[in-house]
């Protein structure tokens, strides 16, 4: 690693590596930045890049540090249910983390799309591929902490191919403090930090399960298992505090309709939606679940073993996690430069990103990747593995379609990380439960807990 200081060694960032990206257009915007689609010239490949402006908290930077670390060990083995990290660079004003680019949409206007829920064989092919990110997320010793209907992608194609995203609330398990903060979103919040006392440890991993749980309920019901009608005639305060109360009791109240769906699939949801973390089933329970290996290709348990086996010197890094952690260290403050500009104009930042020629010189162009050759299961048996794991599943309905409003990677910067309003009320879909519409991730309603730093 070089020995300069860490700022200039950051800033050297500004003019070597921004003109190998041609900005494509605009993806979305939020209180900390915003996204783009950008061609990269160098790797001949389409990127989303995530803007987020310089200048920050020490609590702020500690979040963005630890989510662009474990999201960069996260990306070594190229597993192909966790969205690519690449590099981060700096320009005058803003810290800018280049990613891979998932061309599909995420898993909450997925659900809107297809009017509130998904045909049951949709939810078990969707719910098996994020069991396994997770699964191998938990293995590399990530826990996650944040998983929700946003931070789900799925890769447009004939079959979603399931992308977890968004490592903001992310720890790693061995170089971490164990979790102790309230954080995360409350609609897929596990009950235990609901009630965690501030400095009291919890098992992450546990909360993740939950997590995981809700999500599966809301895929196969359109609503909250928590949230009833009545409960949204409450003020938006009392109706976290019933979300909360529903949530510890271990209230789950299953909607009519239920009937139409396995048995199994049932006693898998009660078995994950234990409000007491020692009793809930593990990775493993769910995996060999009944309702879970139906339909399931034999090697598609195989995966996370397969990608793990990949070993990745440092020397195939773009930039090695020091110098990562440099540049990150240097957007604490804004540049000199950017100070000036700011204060001198009330227009965009002068080192904006504009669009260029690449829409449509790039337009077609796709995104190369593969997986290393290292390891003892090489690059193509493991891409052939997922392969024939696809090949077998069912083809799901509805098709998948772009979001109008957003790109499904625009939230990446929305100012979600910090307290918010309780879910609004919106038309009611079922028997007796808050409807998918009211509980979007993103809306201005959507919960937020975030308690003291961990």
């Amino acid at each position: 690693m070089s020995s300069q200081p860490q700022s200039q060694q950051a800033q050297r960032w500004d003019s070597s590596v921004t003109p190998r990206f041609q900005t494509i257009k605009f993806l979305g915007k939020g209180g900390q930045g915003f996204v783009q689609l950008a061609y990269d010239n160098l790797h001949k490949q389409r990127v989303a890049i995530k803007y987020i402006d310089r200048g920050w908290s020490r609590g702020f930077y500690k979040y963005v540090l630890r989510e662009t670390l474990n999201h960069q060990q996260l990306s070594l083995c190229k597993h192909p249910h966790i969205v690519e990290f690449h590099e981060v660079f700096l320009t005058p004003s803003y810290l800018a983390v280049v990613m891979e680019y998932v061309s599909g949409t995420n898993l909450q206007h997925y659900l809107e799309s297809a009017g509130g829920k998904l045909p049951e064989d949709v939810v078990r092919f969707i719910f098996q591929q994020l069991i396994i990110a997770v699964d191998f997320c938990h293995k590399k010793g990530k826990v996650n902490r944040d998983i929700k209907l946003a931070n789900i992608l799925l890769q447009e194609g004939h079959l979603p191919l399931v992308k977890l995203c968004d490592f903001g609330f992310s720890k790693d398990k061995f170089d971490d403090s164990e979790p102790q903060t309230q954080i995360g979103t409350a609609l897929f919040t596990a009950p235990e930090i609901f009630t965690n006392v501030p400095g009291q440890v919890y098992d992450a991993e546990a909360a993740d399960i939950w997590s995981c749980g809700v999500v599966l309920f809301v895929m196969l019901f359109g609503c909250h298992p928590f949230l009833s009608v009545e409960d949204t005639q409450h003020r938006k305060h009392a109706q976290v505090m019933k979300l909360i109360e529903n949530a510890v009791r271990g209230n789950v109240q299953v909607p009519a309709g239920a009937d139409e769906l396995h048995p199994q699939a049932l006693d898998l949801i009660q078995r994950i939606l234990v409000s007491t973390p020692g009793q809930r089933c593990k990775l493993p329970d769910i995996m060999s679940h009944p309702w879970f290996q139906d339909k399931l290709p034999p090697g598609a348990l195989l995966l996370n073993a397969a990608y793990l086996a990949i070993e990745h010197p440092v020397g195939e890094l773009r930039q090695t996690p020091e110098e990562v952690h440099a540049i990150i260290t240097a957007a604490l403050s804004a540049s000199p430069q950017a100070e000036a500009s700011e204060s001198t104009s009330v227009g965009p930042k002068a080192d904006a990103p504009s669009i260029s020629d690449a829409s449509r010189s790039y337009a077609g162009q796709g995104q190369q990747g593969g997986l290393s050759q290292q390891g003892s299961l090489n690059a193509v048996s493991a891409l052939q593995l997922q392969q024939e794991v696809v090949q077998q599943l069912p083809p799901p309905q509805p098709q998948l379609t772009q979001h109008p409003q957003a790109h499904p990677q625009a939230h990446m910067v929305q100012a979600g990380n910090v307290p918010g309003m309780a879910p609004g009320v919106g038309d009611v879909q079922g028997q007796g439960h808050v409807p998918i519409s009211a509980m979007a991730p993103g809306h201005a309603t959507q919960p937020q807990l975030q308690g003291a730093e961990d």
